[in-house]
């Protein structure tokens, strides 16, 4: 279970990291900035595909009589190995590779009106994005992985021959 996890927690995690970097490089945290918050939730597609992968491998590598919770079990694990690597992932965009996210985005919020100094100062910061990244982790992969496991299960009910 541990690879397991590791190879599809890893590849999430891989994934989100790549998708800022790539909004990054694209311009949406800059000159599109107004943009960013249509094009960020997009990344709930792949992450929907990774998540359906993993569920269908664990469920072919258990068997035809895997129970849900069994499926919620692989995917709170694979939530732990995100958990783990993502605050490092986005410590390292936002030091290392895009350094002035924060300051585009408070001035972006302010300029607009949509937020004032004080709100944008506190929303817009190391601490609370990293904070925010592991929560948004946590609900998005258990409650995917929820509705997944579902309908990966009722499929098998639904062409099972018995």
């Amino acid at each position: 279970m541990f690879n397991f996890s590791l190879k599809w927690g890893g590849l999430l995690s891989l994934i989100g990291f790549v998708w800022v970097v790539m909004e990054f490089l694209l311009g949406f945290h800059s000159e599109k900035i107004a943009q960013h918050s249509t094009l960020t939730n997009l990344v709930l597609l792949p992450v929907m595909l990774v998540l359906h992968l993993a569920l269908l491998e664990f469920k072919r590598i258990t068997g035809p009589k895997t129970a849900f919770k069994h499926m919620m079990i692989a995917a709170i694990s694979i939530t732990g190995v995100t958990v783990v690597l993502i605050p490092f992932l986005q410590w390292i965009f936002f030091t290392l590779i895009n350094p002035d996210f924060f300051l585009n985005f408070k001035n972006f919020v302010v300029s607009t009106g949509k937020m004032t100094p004080q709100a944008a100062e506190g929303y817009f910061n190391l601490p609370n994005y990293l904070t925010m990244s592991v929560v948004a982790s946590v609900l998005t992969n258990l409650v995917v992985a929820a509705i997944l496991s579902s309908l990966i299960l009722r499929q098998n009910k639904f062409f099972s021959k018995d």
